[in-house]
């Protein structure tokens, strides 16, 4: 399963900066693709209502 990333807490903040970019590259994608079957589901939950 994909998730987005999440800091890591008393992660040093240098290394926060640095990876930001590369975390950003990815959460960004991910969290698309998952929240789309999501608004799928709604969707057809209120159909059916």
């Amino acid at each position: 399963m994909l998730t987005p990333v999440k800091a890591t807490k008393g992660m040093p903040e240098v290394i926060r900066k640095f990876d930001r970019a590369a975390n950003k590259l990815y959460s960004k994608p991910v969290s698309r693709i998952r929240q789309q079957p999501i608004e799928a589901l709604f969707s057809w939950l209120i159909e059916k209502a």
